[in-house]
């Protein structure tokens, strides 16, 4: 299958990415749920997460992207290596992190990085993720890469 080809850059706001997502079943998407959880936002092709996710079998790791082609490729790859610790998933986090995260028991969030291009896009972001960790006890590590 080749690459899967996507625009670098989308509107947020634009009406496709305004929708209410699933929240996010631990037990569906991993084989362990009780390991911790590694939280990639902005996620792209995955190949960071792929990579950690093998090296880390002892964690789970979860991208989200806005991009859904780029997700449905991601999701493919992490089958084809058979990583059960892995998983993707389609989500505007600038609008709707919290939903994607709200059954995540306390403390199971172990590391975040986000890697966006747009810092006013990644301020939104940053308001939406200190909403989630108030609730949460806050990870240990947070990476921001612009």
């Amino acid at each position: 299958m080749g690459r899967v080809r996507v625009h670098q850059h989308v509107n947020p706001l634009a009406p496709y990415f305004r929708f209410t997502p699933e929240a996010l079943s631990l037990e569906k998407s991993f084989e362990k749920p009780q390991n911790p959880l590694f939280l990639d936002i902005g996620s792209a092709r995955g190949r960071f997460l792929l990579q950690m996710a093998q090296d880390h079998r002892d964690m789970n790791f979860l991208g989200i992207e806005i991009r859904e082609p780029l997700v449905d490729e991601a999701n493919r790859l992490s089958r084809e290596h058979g990583l059960t610790n892995l998983h993707y998933v389609f989500n505007n986090a600038m609008l709707s992190l919290d939903k994607v995260l709200e059954n995540l028991p306390p403390g199971i969030l172990q590391n975040v990085t986000i890697q966006f291009p747009d810092l006013l896009k990644m301020l939104r972001l940053l308001f939406n993720l200190f909403q989630v960790l108030q609730v949460m006890r806050p990870p240990k590590c947070v990476v921001i890469q612009r």
